[in-house]
């Protein structure tokens, strides 16, 4: 008599979870009102991103142009400074 064993189950392949970035936090300096003061949050820098060369032409470029292209990484920069393209 053959036992019967379970078919084997698929592993759930879940993403582990990301800590959150290190953030700095300031507050914006506003004369003084009745309203709560405002706090900016910006992230700290990545201090492995590929720095910009030295000498790289700016002048005469489009005003609209790409900095950075990579796997689901897009840095442009535009006319009034809109990252969001």
């Amino acid at each position: 008599m053959e036992e019967k064993k379970a078919p084997p189950r698929r592993r759930n392949r879940k993403k582990p979870t990301q800590p959150e970035a290190d953030r700095t936090v300031r507050e914006v300096v506003q004369p003084p009102t009745d309203k709560p003061v405002l706090k900016v949050e910006e992230p700290k820098p990545n201090k492995y991103e590929s720095k910009p060369k030295i000498g790289t032409p700016t002048l005469g470029r489009s005003p609209n142009y790409v900095t950075k292209v990579g796997l689901g990484n897009l840095t442009t920069v535009t006319i009034h400074g809109n990252t969001d393209v």
